[in-house]
């Protein structure tokens, strides 16, 4: 997990402890996003998601130039940029959808999402939709 990850993971945790469920609830909505996660992976430019081994080369070059493309987004705050609050805002909407279009994001932004999420899907998302749950179970109460 990287760093970056942990630290807002912990301050969510902080937020949410010690508050009945029935105001929990209503504050926050819990979601296993696999755009949201993705962007966040990205933004790390890939902290938290090493390169299965067996990964095949066209994969490992895709998921490379996806995260170079995302290295300017990664010298930014994820929670005061502008621009990255927006794209996060804009990915919540996409959650279950199989495409970002219509979304009000940068275009580069959109075709790296979108070329990367099928890779992120095979090595990565049932693993980290698993910890999300569980994380969101043991937050709930």
């Amino acid at each position: 997990m990287s760093r970056r990850f942990a630290v807002l993971l912990a301050a969510a945790i902080a937020i949410a402890q010690g508050r009945p469920i029935a105001q929990a609830d209503a504050l926050f909505s819990f979601h296993s996003n696999a755009w949201l996660n993705l962007h966040h992976i990205l933004w790390s430019r890939g902290e938290g998601a090493p390169l299965p081994t067996d990964m095949p080369d066209a994969e490992r070059a895709a998921w490379a130039a996806g995260i170079e493309v995302y290295a300017p987004y990664s010298k930014r705050n994820l929670i005061s940029d502008d621009e990255l609050i927006a794209i996060k805002e804009a990915l919540r909407t996409a959650e279950g959808r199989t495409s970002l279009d219509g979304l009000p994001i940068d275009s580069g932004v959109r075709t790296t999402l979108e070329r990367l999420m099928p890779i992120y899907r095979k090595h990565w998302w049932p693993a980290h939709d698993r910890t999300n749950r569980e994380w969101i179970t043991a937050a709930r109460p």
